[in-house]
């Protein structure tokens, strides 16, 4: 048990600003990433022979300055009780497709082993240099193709209309509505796209609890995992997962800790202190909070506590609160 002694007096807003403004934004997130590697290893979801990391961007919208595009972030975050592993702001003047190699050189430098992830990127992504990059670093892929990509689109839907078999069909019922998802994966065989082995087809349903059918989706994808890394289930739920950067870390970010709301903007601040909130997310996450923000409230109210996450590492003690 480790206990802090003394009184404790935390900086004042003007102090953690200033020190924001002037830090090193890249270095600080590559001693993030080093921390959070240690804690994340080995924690891939039951079953799961590969680490699931989803790659996406966020726009820190209350930084904007006149004349000048607010900063964006791209990040890497598991799947599975979803942390940020690494996360890039991306320079003025590109965009996040050449980032994604920087990303993944970020996450080698922290500790991890791409070759045991498979990464989920949306449409974005679908590119040949991003696919190769990720075949040849030996991960695998989950894309999402649509029409940026119109050649790659025409070819995916008749290699997957050109076979006729049952797809796997996926119920659930709850938050007041019901959905149904179909997916049919085929042979990737003839499509020139680096390392791609499979096509996929998910097709959603959602309506009202009365069963009714409101909305449907049809969205195609293309992966270089084989059907023995990922069957038909698997994609799904490799495809459903890769919103929970959206829902778990960029909602989080936003709704709970403010964000976009946030009008901090000079220097390098934004990109910090959206470091500091991915540091809090990750350790009340690993230490077992389900709702981060009536946990972040009530650690708020016992300082102890929150030394406590650090101290003993996260996950040691499962946070009660």
């Amino acid at each position: 048990m480790a206990y802090v002694l003394g009184a404790i007096v935390a900086p004042s807003e003007a102090t953690i600003r200033r020190i924001a403004t002037r830090m090193d934004n890249e270095a600080f997130e590559a001693v993030i990433a080093s921390w959070t590697a240690r804690l994340v290893t080995g924690r891939a979801g039951q079953g799961e022979q590969r680490l699931a990391v989803a790659i996406d961007g966020k726009t820190v919208r209350g930084a904007r300055v006149a004349g000048r595009p607010a900063p964006h972030l791209l990040s890497a975050a598991t799947h599975h009780t979803p942390v940020v592993l690494a996360q890039r702001q991306i320079p003025g003047k590109t965009n996040e497709i050449p980032m994604v190699a920087t990303l993944l050189d970020d996450l080698r430098a922290a500790g991890h082993d791409p070759s045991r992830m498979v990464f989920t990127l949306d449409a974005l992504h679908t590119q040949r240099a991003t696919a190769s990059l990720l075949h040849e670093a030996g991960s695998g892929y989950v894309l999402t193709v649509k029409a940026n990509q119109p050649r790659l689109l025409a070819a995916a839907a008749a290699q997957v209309s050109a076979v006729h078999q049952i797809p796997t069909r996926r119920r659930s019922r709850g938050h007041g509505r019901t959905s149904e998802h179909l997916i049919q994966a085929v042979s990737a065989a003839g499509i020139d796209f680096p390392g791609a082995t499979q096509v996929f087809r998910v097709i959603r349903y959602t309506g009202g609890l009365d069963g009714q059918r409101t909305r449907k989706e049809v969205v195609y994808g293309i992966t270089n995992l084989t059907t023995s890394q990922a069957d038909d289930f698997q994609l799904a739920a490799l495809v459903r997962g890769h919103w929970s950067i959206e829902n778990s870390v960029h909602w989080v970010r936003d709704v709970t800790f403010g964000e976009d709301a946030s009008k901090v903007r000079t220097g390098n601040a934004p990109a910090v202190l959206a470091a500091i909130r991915n540091i809090v997310t990750t350790a009340l996450r690993l230490s077992g909070a389900g709702n981060i923000a009536a946990t972040r409230r009530a650690v708020t109210l016992d300082p102890t506590a929150a030394l406590l996450l650090f101290i003993r590492g996260p996950n040691q003690d499962k946070c009660s609160m």
